[in-house]
Parts: structure tokens; sequence; C-alpha cells
């Protein structure tokens, strides 16, 4: 992988990743996105996130709560692992491009974190041996860094305004911002 990352093909392979990983969290039934809040009432039926229905169980051992967390941050690592192979010499003609996409994908990973969890650790660097603690920032910490990504990405301006086939643009950036 070292190598084939470092060619445009392969750049551009990696490049999709982040993007890939967005459907472990939205695919299936958005449990932790609609039980636990206004939006949704536990039927008669036998509903396998009762516990979120009834804002009880909230915590990491309950499969929704711990499924977004492990996707959210397999999905930053994703993210961490294109910037790191862009830094490092990645060729190809949409390089920064591609960057400014995988931060803002870890910027809405952090979000989703953020608005489900509230305070989280950030790993801002592609890992690439055991790292077994990671210090918790408080909310107001993450969404700061969230800013500050996304400025970086507005700044660097390479995304278009508009984009309609799936990819990170602007408008996205904005929305988020």
């Amino acid at each position: 992988s070292e190598k084939y990352f470092m060619t445009a093909d392969g750049f551009e392979n990696l490049a999709v990743t982040p993007y890939y990983k967005l459907r472990s969290i939205y695919s299936g039934a958005p449990n932790l996105f609609c039980s636990g809040t206004d939006l949704y009432e536990k039927g008669r039926s036998n509903y396998s996130s009762t516990n979120l229905s009834i804002y009880k169980g909230l915590n990491s051992s309950d499969g929704d709560v711990l499924s977004l967390y492990e996707n959210c941050y397999d999905g930053i690592q994703q993210c961490n692992t294109v910037i790191y192979y862009a830094q490092n010499g990645a060729e190809g003609a949409n390089v920064q491009k591609r960057v400014d996409e995988a931060k803002f994908l870890k910027a809405f990973y952090y979000y989703l974190l953020t608005q489900q969890i509230g305070g989280v650790p950030i790993s801002d660097e592609y890992i690439s041996s055991v790292i077994t603690s990671f210090p918790r920032k408080s909310q107001t910490e993450i969404y700061d860094y969230i800013i500050g990504i996304l400025k970086e990405v507005e700044e660097s301006n390479t995304l278009p305004m508009e984009d309609h086939t799936g990819r990170v643009s602007m408008r996205a950036v904005y929305n988020l911002l």
C-alpha cells in the first residue's frame, strides 16, 4: 500500500474511502438519529433500540451508540490516511482537492459524534501503531476544531461551489460551517 497510494490512481482510490465509510453510519435503520428524540415514538413491535427511545441506556454498551462511535472513528482514520499520503508526496492532479474533501469529511464525522455524544477525543494524525489512550476534549473544543478545519478548506479554495456527483462542494462546507 505504501507504493500504491503514492501513485495517482492509488491515491484517487484511497480518497474514496472516507466517503464509503459513511455507508456504515447511514445504511440500515437510523436508530440513533431517531430514537431518543421527539421525532420517534416506540410502537407495539419489539424494537431493538427500545432503551434509546425512552432515554435509557445512552452509553457505550448500547450497540447503536458503539456502532456510531466506531464507524465515525474509522472514517476519521481514513480521512487522516488521505491527508497523510498527500503530505508525503502522493501524485495526481487533484491531490489538494481530495485533501480538502477528506478534511470536510473528518469535520463531518466529528460533528456527528459531538451531536450524539458531546465531547470526544480528537485523532488528528494518521495512526500506524497502537495507541491505547486519547484524552477526551470538551464539546466546545470539538466545535472549535471543526470550525478550524472548515476554515482551512474554505481558504484553500479548491472545491467547486456545487457538485452533483456526491463529492464535497463548498455548499456543503458552508452548510456545516
